[in-house]
């Protein structure tokens, strides 16, 4: 299993903070790949994949899609398929750095596929509002997305707008 990155984390904070149950690097041996992030609240089930740099070429879309064509299967596995039952299912890309130009034709060709982009800026302006509604920090004072909440108390970080 391999180690959590600080993107993945965030991104995990995103989903708990909205009230969703989430779980890192969730292993599928009969599939042989390991999912970065799932995340289910009652209404939906989310599969996610965060990769920390965004390329604009075609064997890179295709890694992803081919990660998704893989992962949409989840919820046939008997780990997840009562978990997945009756919930709506949703394809979510987060990438890090990469070039606006580079995100566009990528989140172009993913919806097609059925697979939404969220890139870094929107995960932060998220974590943001969701953290500015906070009165008190609910999750461990070791989680990453703790130093937004650490700067905002301290009014070292402005309002996300």
């Amino acid at each position: 299993m391999a180690k959590p990155n600080w993107l993945e984390e965030l991104v995990e904070s995103y989903f708990r903070l909205d009230g969703y149950i989430t779980q890192l690097h969730v292993r599928f041996p009969e599939m042989d790949r390991e999912l970065d992030l799932l995340a289910f609240n009652d209404k939906k089930f989310v599969i996610i994949e965060v990769e920390n740099n965004v390329y604009d070429n075609r064997k890179y879309y295709e890694k992803i899609v081919g990660k998704f064509e893989v992962f949409r299967k989840i919820t046939d596995t008997p780990k997840y398929r009562h978990v997945a039952k009756g919930k709506k299912r949703r394809l979510l890309f987060v990438g890090g750095m990469g070039s606006d130009e580079g995100y566009n034709h990528l989140a172009q060709l993913l919806k097609k596929k059925g697979i939404e982009l969220m890139d870094k800026e929107d995960l932060y302006k998220g974590l943001l509002k969701k953290i500015e509604s906070l009165r008190k920090w609910p999750y461990p004072a070791d989680d990453p997305s703790r130093i937004l909440y650490d700067l905002k108390l301290y009014k070292l970080l402005r309002t996300a707008s």
